[in-house]
């Protein structure tokens, strides 16, 4: 399961326990 959203001008995907800014 992977999810990405924008917030502003900074672009964050959750992907199960793992997050990358």
């Amino acid at each position: 399961m992977l999810v990405c959203s924008s917030r502003g001008s900074n672009l964050f995907c959750l992907s199960g326990h793992r997050l990358h800014v």
